[in-house]
Parts: C-alpha cells; structure tokens; sequence
C-alpha cells in the first residue's frame, strides 16, 4: 500500500496495479478498497491501470474528525488522479463512492475523465412526493435520526466468496470503521442531489443496479438512463447492494464490455 498525505493532512492509502487507462475504484460507505479484489488481478490482466483508495477514516486511511463531507472527499480523489497525474480516468464508484464521483464531476470537471460507472446508487437519496426512489424510508423530516437504520441493514443477498469475505472480517477487525466517528459524513452524504450532474454530464455513464438492493428501488435506473446524454444500465438479478462481491464475474464482464465501447 502507497500513502498519500491530502492538502488538509490526512494520509490517504491507495494501491496502483497494471498500466493503461487508468480505472479508479471507489468503495461506498464504510467500505474499503478491500472490496475490489476481485476485480483488480481482471482489469489488470486486460492491460488497465487499477487504482484502489481508502476515504479518509474507511479502511487504512487515517481516522480524523476533519472534513468529513462529500466534497472533501471528493478534493481527495482530485488529489490522487493529480499526484499519480491519471488521464481518460474511468471512475468506478460503489454507493457513497459514487456520490464521491459526481461530486469530483460537479468541482473539477472532466478533463481528466473518459466515464464513470455508477454502483447502485440513486443520484438522490432522500423521498418525497416527486422522488420515490430514495433510500429506505428515508425522508428531509426524518433522515438525521433514521439513518443509523443503515449501519443496521443487511446489505448482501447473494453469496460472497468465503475467503474474500474473511478478508474483509479480518481487515475490519485491524482497521475498524466507526459510524459514530462518520455520522456527519452520512448524514451529508444523504442530503446530496446529483440529478443534475447526472443529467449534464458529457462522459459516458453505465448504471449499475441490483434487483435485491436492500436500499434502493430500481426506479431510479430508469431516471439516470432517461436524463443521461450516453448511458448504458444493467440490473443485477442475484445481487443485494454489493454486486461486484456478489457476482463478481458479471460485474467484471459487464464493466469490461462498457470500457470497450469507449475505445
């Protein structure tokens, strides 16, 4: 693992395999870069430069109480395609890493940017009467004290690999993730809109959902591939909110198959 130190001093860890055209993998919501194991060694092999990274206080980055907002996080990524000086970066992010991708879309543009591929996740999370497509129940009234329902929510449906899921225990067990320590981080990451980017945004976009998502109605997918100038969607049909641990070898396919028409 290589450590980056933000302009705001916290060290960041990230990991870069492979050369090519440079594909930046963003975990969601106490997530990890852990999680993309299984895609790393297959991108790789397909001649990519995979770039793997830990948000502040997720996985082996360091725990601070500084910054913990979208944004931020978003000027973090920023700062690692700027250091490892990335070009027609693909921004592949899952969840809250998503939210991350749109955000970095919204401050820095796309200069840097060939697409982005979206990991079930709606471009706005909370109800109401002209949004159902929210996460759970969630809603502007409620979401400051509903949102500790999300630490609690099963988040797979399918099988995950035995031994990628002991690795990601035992990471968790040497790196623990607070959600107290994050709550702020949640909360401002539920308060976030991003139709507009979505709806604006020039660089290709694939939309990736989940049949059994434990957070999101599909609906969505419909909206994102409707706005969106070029888009491309797919629901997994044996996934829960993980689907690149769930069905991996899908999801491998299924991104590949989106880089190629970028080529």
């Amino acid at each position: 693992m290589m450590q980056l130190t933000t302009n705001d001093g916290v060290q960041l860890s990230y990991h870069v395999q492979g050369n090519g055209q440079p594909l930046l993998f963003l975990a969601g919501y106490s997530g990890s870069q852990l999680e993309w194991q299984q895609q790393v060694p297959f991108f790789v092999e397909r001649g990519y430069q995979v770039v793997t990274m830990d948000h502040r206080n997720h996985g082996q980055s360091f725990r601070t109480k500084k910054n913990l907002r979208i944004a931020r996080l978003a000027v973090d990524c920023a700062q690692l395609i700027a250091t490892l000086d990335l070009r027609q970066t693909v921004l592949i992010g899952h969840s809250m890493g998503a939210g991350v991708c749109w955000a970095y879309e919204s401050l820095f543009g796309y200069q840097r940017l060939a697409a982005m591929v979206d990991v079930d996740e709606s471009p706005l999370t909370l109800n109401n009467v002209n949004w159902p497509y929210g996460a759970l129940d969630l809603t502007w009234e409620n979401v400051r004290q509903q949102q500790k329902q999300i630490a609690l929510t099963k988040m797979t449906w399918g099988q995950v690999n035995t031994e990628v899921w002991q690795s990601l225990k035992k990471q968790r067990q040497a790196h623990p993730f607070s959600h107290a320590l994050n709550a702020p981080l949640l909360t401002d990451h539920l308060l976030q809109d991003w139709r507009d980017v979505v709806s604006t945004s020039p660089v290709p976009q694939l939309f990736l959902g989940s049949l059994h998502s434990p957070i999101w109605q599909p609906g969505y997918l419909d909206f994102c591939q409707a706005k969106a100038p070029t888009s491309t969607a797919h629901i997994f049909e044996n996934s829960g909110h993980l689907p690149h641990l769930e069905e991996p070898d899908l999801f491998n396919q299924w991104v590949f198959n989106f880089l190629q028409t970028l080529s």
